[in-house]
């Protein structure tokens, strides 16, 4: 700006609750705390219940990461620079895409199911915002939601997802 200050756009890679905010010299500045989906389990609830309900939502995961790469896959399939520009632009947006967590027999169910959990909070986020860039699901409701499976659903329902 012609005044010496600058004006800067960001992207946040991670959700998160603003605490507090403030002026200083001019600019705005915010107190924030990283955020992640509740993960509460009843204390009544068995380990090997927990651990199905786990393996049951990391599939949905999956199954959600699929149908994107699909997505994605017929959208590469057109020629010309047009529908190659838009798919660099949907996958810049989104982010680095989170990778399945590695789980070898050795690691307890707590562990694993931590890994699981983490993984398909991340995956579902990662599919939220390609399809909030393109204006099939509303990035407030998605940031809302603090239930992962809940999201995976209606991720799992949009149109776009099942064509």
């Amino acid at each position: 700006m012609p005044d010496g200050r600058f004006h800067i756009e960001v992207v946040g890679g991670r959700r998160f609750k603003v605490l507090g905010q403030e002026e200083q010299d001019g600019y705005r500045l915010a107190q924030a705390k990283y955020i992640r989906d509740e993960k509460e389990y009843p204390d009544t609830m068995d380990q090997g219940r927990r651990t199905d309900d786990v393996k049951n939502l990391f599939a949905l995961a999956q199954q959600i990461e699929g149908k994107l790469e699909t997505f994605l896959g017929r959208i590469g399939q057109h020629s010309g620079r047009q529908h190659s520009a838009v798919l660099n632009a949907l996958k810049r947006s989104a982010g680095k895409k989170p990778q399945v967590p590695a789980i070898s027999e050795g690691d307890d169910d707590e562990r694993a199911n931590a890994l699981r959990m983490e993984w398909a909070e991340d995956i579902s986020m990662y599919v939220a915002t390609f399809l909030a860039t393109i204006h099939v699901v509303n990035p407030a409701d998605v940031l809302e939601m603090q239930d992962t499976g809940a999201r995976l659903m209606m991720l799992d329902r949009s149109t776009v997802m099942n064509v």
